[in-house]
């Protein structure tokens, strides 16, 4: 889910994602590439992707986003305090700062 939200967004060159939910409890891990040539530009690409995440309602609220978010060559690191997050936040955090609920502005 988080890798076909991700490839969905313009300026997402790859995206590769591994997660567990057992026992009560979980991770994710994220690992997004952007074609971007500016740390602004790349600061809009996480943007746009954070709110593609708070869109999909198959993530679940308590699932962690990507902590950083590269462009092609390594050059250009952004993480969610670009967006101006204190930490990296949870899908129901993104909801909530974008006042986004989950399905809203998905087209099918």
């Amino acid at each position: 889910m988080f890798r076909e939200t991700a490839l969905a967004v313009d300026g997402v060159v790859s995206a590769e994602f591994d997660c567990s939910d057992m026992f009560g409890g979980g991770w994710q891990r994220g690992k997004v590439i952007l074609r971007a040539s500016s740390r602004e530009e790349a600061v809009r690409v996480m943007d746009a992707l954070l709110r593609a995440f708070a869109a999909e309602p198959r993530l679940e609220p308590r699932w962690s986003t990507p902590q950083e978010y590269r462009n092609e060559d390594g050059s250009i690191v952004v993480g969610a305090g670009a967006a101006g997050f204190p930490a990296v936040p949870r899908i129901r955090e993104v909801r909530a700062r974008y006042g986004i609920a989950p399905g809203e502005g998905l087209t099918e």
